[in-house]
């Protein structure tokens, strides 16, 4: 999204003046936000290696154990975890192709 459009949907959101005009773009933004994360969460597999970055910053490598609807179950050699989708990214392993 370019730097224009983003100031435009700010100029848009200081010009909401009602507490409910602002609810329904706080309730429009959290469907969209499900919608995106759902699309993600798509795009991976149960067995596909996976990485991610956690928040004390280690890099996890695991495999995908369990798609839920809003995340994603991790199995790796640290323990399991529950990570939304938007936070991994697809990790080859040595021999693995990308199609």
């Amino acid at each position: 999204m370019s730097q224009v459009t983003v100031k435009q949907i700010q100029k848009l959101i200081d010009s909401l003046e009602s507490t409910s005009d602002l609810n329904m773009v706080g309730q429009m933004l959290k469907a969209r936000h499900s919608t995106v994360q759902c699309l993600v969460g798509m795009s991976f597999r149960k067995g596909q290696s996976v990485m991610f970055t956690s928040k004390s910053g280690q890099v996890v490598r695991g495999t995908v154990a369990k798609i839920n609807a809003k995340s994603i179950d991790i199995n790796s050699p640290i323990g399991k975890w529950r990570v939304s989708p938007s936070m991994l990214k697809a990790s080859y392993s040595r021999g693995e192709i990308s199609l």
